[in-house]
């Protein structure tokens, strides 16, 4: 047995160290590079705190949290297989009642989950509201002064420091309401095996030696805390998986189909031509160009002058391939899309 335990345990950890890390790496590359992907009006719509506060806290809370709680719950497994065991033999009355005790713990468990993940959402959204307050405070300190909107914006951020010391005082009070349920539970439990030497002092059980009720107590003790364990490690899994959640939704799905470069000599002439190219940087607005047919030829300079909003920043964005155009832009005779 002992040395089942330990190759199970060696075995446990390696698998969770190794699958941990292949886990977070595969999630964190897929979130940088759908991050990296995403078009400019993208980053326009999703403040950098919101995405500081991803690849932060929420990589930290993979990296840590997940694959700790998934070994912990292997070896609560194990445990609670041993102590059954042992109850078997010592106590087995007592396992009658781990079924009833057990449905009791889940059943307020189910309400916990239900809450926790919701409250976990709100805390990592208040997290996102300080990293964005502190970053546009640093970053535009100048105008802030100029403004003399100094105390405006500190009480800006102290509010949405409040709020998020609110989501973990509620979490943290969550934490307290399960915890008292389950620790009433398993007081049953408790009750029902240190009443088993009373109930043999007056004859309603059979005899059994000292040495043997004490080992039922003590194992059924740890089997009530093993139980506990293995419904709260689930609870607090299926809470931090929110985060893995949250890296997920910056994967880019739809990814486009990445750039290749063109080989020497593929370029023919090196003439860049732009053939009934349109740029549409939101659905339902006016293109800030359409129908542009243009040919510039190799090693000339060209200007591009108009006014305000007359498309040149635009055209060459679209050159450089960094908003999504309609048409066809060749270099000699390598098309760019």
């Amino acid at each position: 047995l002992v040395v089942c335990f330990t190759v199970s345990n060696f075995l446990g950890h390696g698998l969770e160290i190794v699958g941990g890390i292949r886990a977070a790496r595969t999630i964190f590359s897929d979130a940088l590079t759908g991050t990296l992907l995403r078009p400019f009006r993208w980053w326009d719509a999703n403040p950098t705190g919101r995405v500081l506060n991803r690849f932060s806290e929420d990589v930290e809370v993979m990296d840590r949290a997940v694959t700790n709680i998934i070994g912990v719950l292997f070896g609560a497994v194990l445990f609670f297989v041993g102590h059954s065991a042992v109850l078997a033999i010592s106590n087995p009355w007592t396992l009658l009642m781990l079924p009833v005790c057990a449905a009791g713990m889940e059943y307020y468990a189910g309400y916990y989950r239900k809450t926790i993940r919701e409250l976990q959402r709100i805390y990592l959204v208040s997290m996102s509201s300080v990293y964005q307050d502190m970053v546009e405070a640093v970053l535009g300190r100048v105008t802030v002064r100029a403004f003399a909107a100094t105390h405006r914006v500190v009480c800006e951020t102290i509010r949405e420091l409040d709020d998020l010391q609110r989501s973990a005082f509620a979490k943290m009070a969550l934490n307290l309401w399960i915890g008292l349920r389950m620790s009433l539970i398993g007081y049953t439990l408790n009750m029902v095996t240190q009443l088993h030497p009373v109930l043999q002092y007056f004859g309603y059980l059979s005899p059994q030696s000292a040495a043997l009720v004490g080992f039922s107590i003590e194992y059924s003790r740890g089997i009530v805390g093993v139980i506990q364990q293995m419904i709260m490690n689930f609870s607090e899994l299926e809470m931090q998986l929110v985060s893995i959640e949250r890296l997920n939704e910056f994967a880019y799905r739809d990814r486009p189909v990445p750039w290749t470069r063109a080989p020497i000599g593929a370029t023919g002439t090196g003439k860049l031509r732009l053939c009934d190219v349109e740029v549409t940087y939101r659905q339902g607005l006016p293109p800030a160009l359409s129908g542009v047919n243009l040919v510039f030829a190799p090693r000339e300079v060209t200007a591009i002058v108009g006014r305000t909003g007359a498309g040149k920043s635009s055209l060459l964005l679209s050159i450089l391939q960094l908003v999504p155009y309609e048409g066809r832009i060749y270099v000699g005779d390598h098309n760019l899309a």
